[in-house]
């Protein structure tokens, strides 16, 4: 009878390589959930309301305010001038 090496668990012989594969597989699925776990926060923390209010408020709002209130500025001492 030929033996089939084809599939990926040909070296388990024994009810303990079975354990042992088992247990590397469980804690092969752990690491990846941890993975997915760790990357859906990251996404979470890049997408979350709270960023994204900050980086317009920076980008946008303060600029307009600062732009505004150099504007005002100006014309007061041109005012004050004359």
């Amino acid at each position: 009878m030929k033996t089939n090496s084809n599939h990926p668990y040909h070296s388990i012989e024994s009810f303990e390589d079975f354990r042992f594969e088992r247990e590397r597989l469980l804690l092969k699925t752990r690491l990846i959930e941890a993975k997915i776990n760790m990357e859906i926060v990251l996404i979470r923390q890049y997408f979350s309301v709270s960023n994204i209010l900050v980086s317009l408020t920076r980008d946008i709002v303060l600029p307009k305010i600062s732009e505004f209130l150099g504007s005002l500025s100006q014309k007061i001492r041109n005012d004050s001038n004359q």
